[in-house]
């Protein structure tokens, strides 16, 4: 069994979920908005203060850089001569890490069977996409999760 990763938008194909720069800006962004309403509430200060904005600023620069770390969509390929036991050895480590089937989704989906948590823990895990049908195997969720499942593949 061999292994390959790769991260969203290395290659010509389109993978599922946000890209690196969408997800750097979204927790960059989010955390100077949250910086400039909570200090603005809790230091007594004008939302137009430069203060704010340079906390937000440097802040947000950690947070996007950490939040794209563990939140980019990667993909990762493995490939197998026996693909109906690979198959059954990620459906296994999927339900071991919580994820199960989500025919909802899965549904007029073509190229990926779709996995996610589910109750609360499927706001916050995102979604495992398998496409099932290519050879190489290709498993596409966020960075986090996906190097959960190469440490029990």
């Amino acid at each position: 069994m061999t292994k390959n990763k790769k991260e969203s938008g290395s290659d010509s194909s389109q993978l599922p979920g946000p890209g690196v720069g969408f997800t750097f800006l979204y927790y960059f962004s989010m955390t100077i908005v949250i910086i400039v309403v909570a200090g603005s509430q809790g230091l007594h200060l004008s939302v137009g203060s430069v203060q704010l904005y340079r906390y937000g600023i440097l802040l947000g620069l950690l947070a996007g850089g950490i939040g794209t770390y563990f939140n980019r969509t990667v993909s990762f390929d493995i490939t197998s001569q026996d693909q109906s036991a690979l198959n059954a050895q990620l459906v296994e480590t999927l339900a071991e890490l919580g994820f199960e089937l989500d025919v909802d989704a899965t549904e007029g989906q073509e190229n990926y069977t779709i996995y996610s948590r589910s109750g609360l823990a499927r706001l916050f895990s995102g979604k495992v996409f398998v496409g099932m049908r290519s050879h190489p195997l290709q498993i596409v969720s966020r960075a986090s999760t996906i190097r959960r499942l190469q440490r029990q593949l």
